[in-house]
């Protein structure tokens, strides 16, 4: 059944007949993304969508992951403006180790010991909450 509906959606010769093909043949067993990446591999013009949207999403994933550690790392920011463009730099005095240390605790939990993201999240707060009560941390 999946070499008709790739000849049906090859001779259609439209995104929408192939996009269809890929989600009937695939949607039961979810790989519809792996279905389609095989079928629509030809189309330059949806690859490069594609791509262009995987470039913009993994942009937006960098830039949220950039501020938050700023954020969490620093207590002040203090907003650049220069050349059209705006950056809050960090005051370096405002450096907050504990942060740091937790955060570090959490990529080794996930990356060398394989923990999963709701342990990881639970020992990370866990240990603030410990951090906060014995006074290392403050509130701002």
């Amino acid at each position: 059944m999946n070499a008709v509906l790739q000849l049906w959606a090859k001779d259609q010769e439209s995104v929408d007949a192939t996009v269809l093909a890929a989600l009937i043949e695939a949607w039961p067993e979810g790989l519809a993304i792996v279905e389609s990446g095989c079928v629509l591999r030809g189309n330059r013009a949806l690859n490069a969508a594609l791509s262009a949207i995987t470039a913009a999403v993994v942009g937006v994933i960098l830039n949220l992951a950039l501020w938050f550690a700023l954020h969490t790392w620093f207590a002040e920011l203090r907003p650049l403006h220069a050349f059209g463009l705006s950056f809050d730099a960090p005051v370096i005095a405002s450096f907050q180790p504990w942060a740091v240390a937790l955060s570090l605790a959490a990529m080794i939990a996930i990356f060398r010991f394989k923990a999963g993201m709701l342990q990881t999240l639970a020992g990370c707060s866990l240990a603030g909450v410990v951090l906060y009560f014995v006074g290392a941390i403050a509130t701002a």
